[in-house]
């Protein structure tokens, strides 16, 4: 008898995401690397990570083994990626290039949420000239401040092909971060930045209460 023909049918992102959640060990024995497994394991619908790249808001099934070389249309020849990663990805008959290749550009949240923090330490320490009491306060205020203007940043970020590059959003959290930094007067003492701190306490303290003002008739 003759083996019945592979033939290529589309398989829903939602379902590879499922498969290889819930075969972790199965990434780790092929080969994939840490910052890889990480991005499968935080990925969920409504982020949709690119699994290389990290890029989030839209995902292609790529596969791992072409179809045309003989890559099955199953969950586990296949892997989800941005646009831009999928295209460059690998065509080989072995798995062994593609993951090499995913493995050499993939970038994790966790490197993004490193890269963040050694920016903003480094210009926190840039501001405190080595005074200690001085970052501290620094590093109270930066913190009660950066919110509302990552909020900012972010709604000037925009998408590329329905996703959201790693590289674009790491230039929104740097001109949040330097919104902060240049609102401080850097001959400010540290007394004059904790200064700073309650009445930021106090503005936000207002804007919580709930209003008791009666309606005019």
């Amino acid at each position: 008898m003759s083996k019945p023909a592979n033939k290529r049918k589309h398989i829903p992102a939602g379902k590879v995401r499922s498969y290889w959640q819930e075969h972790i060990s199965e990434a780790i024995a092929l080969g994939f690397n840490g910052r890889v497994i990480e991005n499968i394991e935080d990925d969920y619908d409504e982020l949709r990570l690119c699994w290389c790249c990290g890029s989030q808001g839209y995902q292609e099934s790529a596969h791992i083994i072409p179809h045309s070389l003989g890559g099955q249309s199953t969950p586990s020849n296949f892997f989800l990626l941005c646009h831009e990663c999928h295209v460059r990805s690998p065509d080989f008959a072995i798995a062994k290039p593609f993951i090499d290749y995913i493995n050499e550009y993939a970038v994790s949240c966790t490197d993004l949420i490193v890269e963040v923090v050694t920016y903003g330490k480094r210009k926190l320490e840039a501001l405190s000239f080595e005074d200690e009491k001085k970052m501290y306060a620094l590093a109270e205020v930066f913190e009660s401040r950066l919110m509302e203007a990552c909020t900012e940043a972010f709604k000037m970020a925009g998408y590329h092909a329905a996703s959201q590059s790693r590289s674009t959003k790491m230039a929104a959290f740097r001109y949040a971060i330097d919104k902060v930094i240049d609102e401080f007067d850097p001959s400010s003492s540290a007394e004059d930045i904790e200064c700073q701190l309650e009445e930021d306490d106090k503005s936000a303290a207002i804007s919580r209460a709930p209003s008791n003002s009666l309606p005019a008739r």
